[in-house]
């Protein structure tokens, strides 16, 4: 294979799954909690959640977005705060190797005789090249984007659909958020969380203090236990991926439930896959963010789905509505219970 041919993709995103559609509320109620289950287990999406990074029909959007977000203001969704040399280079070979590893149709990894890598990503038709400590060297083959990568995070981040961050601690055992690549944000600026301890970057959502006074024991676990998935999620007034509260267009208006409107969505749900992968070599974690959004009508086409999500904003304080973008709740319960009069099953 010469460097012309390398990056040339070898299977069309058409052929890929189709992008998961989790719908993570529990039947109990809403309440705060972790919510951990193993990689691996099937949380709704079958084989793809075997995979840490999950590859699908929608990857083109969310390449896209990154790129968009990229040229937008770099340093809005890109950044790094007392990032160690040696965790730097550990997160970059285990992206690379894991890439390979579970998408070897996707991804091409090569060893280099002067102990780099070379890595060739079918999707993007790029073929990147990385040193004997993963530092970047540059692209051997693809068209750079704009601005050019900037080192081996940004590289690899810009190949996945999922979004990145990097938490490290130090022998005092304190803690902080040391690197971030995340173009899909749910109404945070990941610039202003840079650098800050995790209960801190945590701290502005509803109910988690009680979790919080044990994050010491959080982090702990993150860095030592095997790697473990969570699903949460919120509405949101649009399907657009890059909710950065400070990009452009963006609006944190709360969704209109008007019951007579049923001709176009009047929100929608959205949902992360938090992925946690811990490196107790170097005490640091690897956070995988993915999101996907569903129109709320397909929610409100399943009685049971229905139901459950109802019974989660009736169970719900003030604070955890406004967060989870559900305003008071009443429009939006009124708006679920026309289900009854379609389906014949109340919400």
């Amino acid at each position: 294979m010469n460097h012309r041919d390398r990056g040339q993709p070898t299977r069309p995103v058409a052929t890929l799954p189709a992008p998961p559609r989790y719908f993570p509320v529990a039947a109990d109620g809403y309440r705060m909690r972790p919510g951990l289950r193993p990689l691996g287990t099937d949380v709704g999406a079958g084989a793809l959640d075997g995979t840490l990074f999950q590859f699908h029909s929608g990857f083109p959007r969310y390449r896209e977005n990154k790129l968009r977000c990229r040229r937008e203001d770099y340093t809005r969704y890109v950044g790094a705060s007392r990032l160690p040399g040696p965790v730097a280079a550990h997160v970059a070979r285990f992206l690379a190797a894991r890439l390979a590893t579970e998408w070897p149709e996707l991804f091409v990894q090569e060893p280099l005789g002067d102990g780099g890598v070379r890595l060739t990503c079918t999707l993007t038709s790029e073929v990147l090249r990385f040193g004997s400590a993963m530092e970047w060297v540059g692209l051997e083959a693809g068209v750079s984007p704009d601005p050019p990568y900037r080192d081996a995070w940004d590289a690899l981040a810009c190949q996945i659909p999922e979004d990145l961050a990097v938490v490290c601690r130090a022998p005092d055992a304190t803690d902080w958020l040391a690197a971030v690549h995340v173009c899909a944000p749910s109404d945070w600026a990941p610039e202003e969380k840079l650098g800050l301890e995790f209960a801190a970057v945590h701290r502005p959502v509803p109910g988690i203090a009680p979790l919080l006074r044990a994050s010491g024991v959080l982090v702990d676990g993150m860095i030592r236990r095997p790697p473990t998935v969570r699903l949460v999620w919120g509405l949101a007034p649009d399907d657009r991926l890059n909710r950065h509260p400070h990009a452009p267009g963006v609006q944190r208006q709360i969704p209109r439930f008007a019951a007579q409107d049923t001709d176009s969505p009047p929100a929608y749900l959205r949902v992360e896959r938090q992925g946690i992968w811990g490196f107790p070599a170097v005490d640091a974690a690897l956070f995988t963010i993915g999101v996907t959004v569903t129109d709320l009508r397909r929610i409100r086409e399943v009685p049971e789905q229905c139901t459950r999500l109802a019974a989660a904003i009736r169970s719900m304080d003030a604070a955890t509505r406004a967060y989870k973008g559900v305003g008071d709740g009443d429009e939006l319960l009124a708006w679920l219970a026309q289900n009854r009069e379609a389906h014949g099953n109340g919400a």
